[in-house]
């Protein structure tokens, strides 16, 4: 909540560009109710990575899945669903609408 609080009373006249990047991003994802939401980062079949934002229930299906474990013993996990894309900076943001 600190964090949230500082985020919305920022000074913008002071701000450089990559804070007013920050900022703009931090706004659309609270505009989009996705501040709270839990997310993955994603890497698709290109080797790119992409922040994927999950409901609740659809992130409880993934998270058993640990990073280090699918590393260590070279396996995949593969996604479906639907998403749409917020935006990003670096790293495109998407919301994931539909999964299974």
């Amino acid at each position: 909540m600190k964090f949230e609080y500082s985020m919305d009373t920022l000074d913008l006249s002071k701000a450089d560009s990559s804070q007013l990047k920050l900022i703009a991003l931090y706004k659309k994802i609270k505009d989009e109710g996705l501040l709270y939401k839990p997310f993955i980062d994603l890497r698709l079949n290109d080797s790119s990575y992409v922040k994927l934002y999950l409901d609740s229930s659809d992130y409880n299906k993934i998270k058993v899945h640990k990073w280090r474990d699918l590393l260590d013993k070279q396996k995949k996990v593969i996604i479906w669903g639907r998403s749409k894309e917020i935006s990003g900076l670096d790293v495109p943001l998407l919301y994931c609408t539909v999964s299974s």
